[in-house]
C-alpha cells in the first residue's frame, strides 16, 4: 500500500513585501461583482453554508468586500480554514444505480469563495503555465478539446502506422488512472510545481491550498459523518484539481 507524508510546511513562502506578486495576484471591486454577477444561482451551496444565490443577488454591495478578502488570500498565500473544508455528495454516473462503488462519482463541494479565488490563480497563473509545458498529446482538461479528439488522434496514428505495410496495430488500454486524483502525493506534486514558470506567492498559495485540508460525507443536511483529513489528492469539483492533476501526469513518457 502506497503511502503518504502530509505536507508540514511551505516551501514557497514569499518575502513579506513582494510588489510584484501582489500586482499578479490582485483583483479588481469590478472584476469580482463582473463574476458574482454570472453566478449559476443553481449551484449547490459549499460546505460553508452560504448560497450561490445570495452572492449573485447582491453582487453590487458584496463585491467590494469579496474582493477584499479574495486579495488578503492571494497576498499572505494563505486560505481561510473554511475554505478548505469539502461535503462530499455521491452524483450518479448513470440514471439507475445498481452498484453504489461503481455508478456513483464524489463530488466535492467547496464555498464558493474559495472557488472563486481558485478560479482567478488557474486563469491568472497555473493554466497558462501548464499549457507552455504540456503535452501535445493531452486532451483532458485542455481547453477546445475532448475524448473525440483523443480518439481521433490514437485513430489517426493507428492508420498511419499499418496503411499500405501489412502492418498491424496490437493496442493496449490501461485504466491506470482510475482513482488516481485522489492519490496524489501533495511532495511529489510540490516539487513538479517548482518546474513550472508560476509566481513563487501563486505556489505558496496552491501548497496552503493542499495542507490541512477536510472533508466530510454529507447526503443531506443532517447527514453527514465527522470530518475527516485529507493529506493526498486533489478534490473532483474543484477548479484547480484538474489543473494540478496535469502537472502530476505530464511526464508519462
Amino acid at each position: 500500500m502506497q503511502s503518504f507524508e502530509p505536507l508540514t510546511h511551505n516551501p514557497f513562502d514569499p518575502p513579506q513585501n513582494n510588489n510584484e506578486s501582489h500586482a499578479v495576484n490582485t483583483i479588481s471591486g469590478f472584476s469580482t461583482f463582473i463574476t458574482l454577477s454570472a453566478l449559476n444561482s443553481s449551484k449547490a451551496t459549499g460546505s460553508d453554508g452560504i448560497p450561490v444565490w445570495l452572492l449573485k443577488e447582491n453582487a453590487d454591495l458584496l463585491a467590494g468586500p469579496v474582493s477584499e478578502i479574495l486579495n488578503s488570500s492571494f497576498h499572505e498565500s494563505r486560505l481561510p480554514p473554511p475554505w478548505k473544508e469539502a461535503d462530499v455528495v455521491p452524483v450518479p454516473k448513470q440514471r439507475f444505480i445498481n452498484d453504489i462503488k461503481k455508478h456513483l462519482r464524489p463530488i466535492s463541494l467547496t464555498p464558493i469563495l474559495s472557488k472563486l479565488a481558485e478560479d482567478h490563480i488557474v486563469e491568472k497563473c497555473v493554466k497558462p503555465a501548464v499549457l507552455q509545458k504540456i503535452d501535445p498529446r493531452q486532451f483532458g482538461t485542455i481547453p477546445k478539446s475532448s475524448t473525440t479528439h483523443a480518439s481521433v488522434n490514437m485513430t489517426h496514428n493507428w492508420l498511419l502506422n499499418t496503411d499500405g505495410n501489412g502492418a498491424t496495430a496490437t493496442v493496449v488500454l490501461l485504466d491506470f488512472l482510475r482513482k488516481a486524483s485522489d492519490l496524489i502525493d501533495h511532495s511529489v506534486l510540490v516539487q513538479k510545481l517548482t518546474t513550472y514558470d508560476i509566481p513563487s506567492q501563486v505556489k505558496s498559495w496552491i501548497v496552503d491550498y493542499l495542507m490541512d485540508r477536510k472533508r466530510r460525507v454529507k447526503l443531506d443536511q443532517d447527514c453527514h459523518c465527522e470530518w475527516g483529513s485529507v493529506p493526498f489528492g486533489v478534490s473532483q469539483g474543484t477548479k484547480l484539481g484538474p489543473w494540478l492533476f496535469l502537472v502530476i501526469v505530464k511526464d508519462l513518457d
